[in-house]
């Protein structure tokens, strides 16, 4: 068993054949709000700084990866399906890539990594899971480092801790 991405899911398949898989979502182990979501897709997130010099030509171009077109070939080109309700389901044909879709539409789904800062997401979550999965390190050791890592991007980066804490409070 094994936790994976859609992505990786779609490379698994290849590997070992869809008879040799199944896909479902993670047990529910909670009782909270959230103790159903599924954790979806990997996503990314594409946006116009204030700096940019050509904030037009990057708004039509954004709009233009939301085209019907330019979303199949997003699907099939990577495999990966868009974070886009206007992904037609009728585009996907293999059944492991049909369960995995069924799943990242659930109607209570998130995506949690979106909202770790990256800093932290590659030095405390990736660095402390190849600890935990290559047994080089215990549970206790990546509370260790992912306190670390939080503690250090708080005081380098003040403002975006201050912006994360609004958001996070609604306030």
């Amino acid at each position: 068993m094994s936790w994976g991405t859609d992505g990786n899911v779609a490379q698994w398949e290849k590997q070992v054949g869809a008879k040799n898989m199944g896909v479902a979502a993670i047990p529910i182990w909670g009782k909270g709000k959230l103790a159903t979501s599924y954790d979806v897709t990997q996503s990314s997130d594409a946006f116009i700084t204030k700096w940019s010099k050509h904030p037009r030509a990057a708004a039509q171009f954004l709009t233009f990866l939301h085209t019907p077109q330019a979303l199949r070939a997003w699907y099939k080109a990577t495999g990966v399906f868009p974070a886009d309700k206007r992904f037609p389901a009728s585009a996907v044909t293999d059944p492991i890539a049909k369960q995995m879709l069924k799943l990242d539409q659930s109607p209570l789904s998130v995506w949690p990594e979106n909202f770790v800062p990256p800093q932290v997401d590659q030095n405390a979550d990736l660095a402390g899971g190849e600890m935990i999965t290559s047994g080089s390190g215990s549970p206790a050791q990546v509370v260790k480092l992912w306190k670390s890592q939080l503690s250090q991007w708080k005081s380098q980066h003040p403002d975006e801790f201050r912006n994360y804490q609004k958001w996070a409070t609604g306030h």
